[in-house]
C-alpha cells in the first residue's frame, strides 16, 4: 500500500438530477499477467514529488501513449514535466470541484504505473479515459474495472469512451473491462468509435483476468 495516501473523504456533487457521492475509497487491483497487488487511487492522495513528475513525464513519452495520445497535440514535441505538473494541478482541482475524477495507478513501491478518470460528474453518461506504462502490461483492464466499481458506488449509471478506430490495444482493454460497442456518434469525429457500459449490470460482462 502506498506510504502518500490520505484518509478518505466523500466527494459529494449533483448532475443530469443524480447525486454522485465519491468515497474516494482505494481499491487495490491485481496485474493480470504478474499478479502483483497494484492500487488505485485518486490523484490528489499522491504528492506531486519531482520524482512522480518525472515519471509521469517518462510514461507519456512512451512510443504508445505518446503516439495515441499526445503526437498531434504536441506537433512531435516531446511530452515535458510542465504539462504532467499541469495534470495535478488539474486532477485535484477535479476533485475539489466535484466535476472531473481522476485516479492514478501506483505499484507497491508508490511508483506511477498507469491512470485514469471519469471525465464529467454527469451520472447517466460520463466519459473515461485512461493509459498505461508499457512497464507494467497487465495492470490497464482490471483498473478499468476497479474504476467502474468505484464508480457505480458513486451514483454512476453508464461509462463510455472513444478510441481511434485503429487503437486495436485500447479497444482491447474497454471490451475485457465489459464495455460494448455503441451506435452514439464520437464527439472527436469520423476516426474514433465509442463504447460504452451499464456499471448496473458490469459485473455480468466483465474478465477481470484478462490481458489488459
Amino acid at each position: 500500500m502506498p506510504t502518500n495516501a490520505k484518509l478518505s473523504i466523500p466527494y459529494i456533487t449533483v448532475r443530469e438530477g443524480k447525486m454522485i457521492d465519491f468515497q474516494r475509497k482505494q481499491r487495490v487491483i491485481r496485474n493480470a499477467l504478474s499478479g502483483k497487488e497494484y492500487t488505485l487511487l485518486a490523484l490528489d492522495l499522491i504528492d506531486p514529488t519531482d520524482k512522480v513528475i518525472a515519471q509521469v513525464t517518462s510514461i507519456c513519452n512512451e512510443p504508445l501513449v505518446y503516439d495515441w495520445l499526445f503526437r498531434k497535440m504536441l506537433s512531435d514535441k516531446p511530452y515535458p514535466p510542465s504539462m504532467a505538473t499541469g495534470w495535478f494541478a488539474r486532477g485535484a482541482d477535479g476533485w475539489a470541484k466535484n466535476d472531473h475524477f481522476v485516479f492514478a495507478v501506483v505499484d507497491q513501491n508508490g511508483g506511477i504505473a498507469a491512470a485514469c478518470d471519469i471525465k464529467s460528474a454527469d451520472a447517466s453518461w460520463a466519459e473515461v479515459g485512461y493509459w498505461s506504462s508499457s512497464n507494467h502490461r497487465g495492470v490497464m483492464t482490471n483498473a478499468i474495472i476497479g474504476l467502474i466499481d468505484l464508480a457505480k458506488e458513486a451514483g454512476f449509471e453508464r461509462l463510455f469512451a472513444e478510441t481511434q478506430n485503429a487503437n486495436f490495444r485500447s479497444q482491447g482493454v474497454l471490451r475485457r473491462a465489459g464495455f460494448a460497442l455503441s451506435d452514439k456518434t464520437p464527439h472527436r469525429g469520423n476516426h474514433h468509435i465509442v463504447f460504452s457500459i451499464s456499471t448496473q449490470t458490469a459485473n455480468q460482462t466483465q474478465h477481470s483476468t484478462a490481458r489488459g
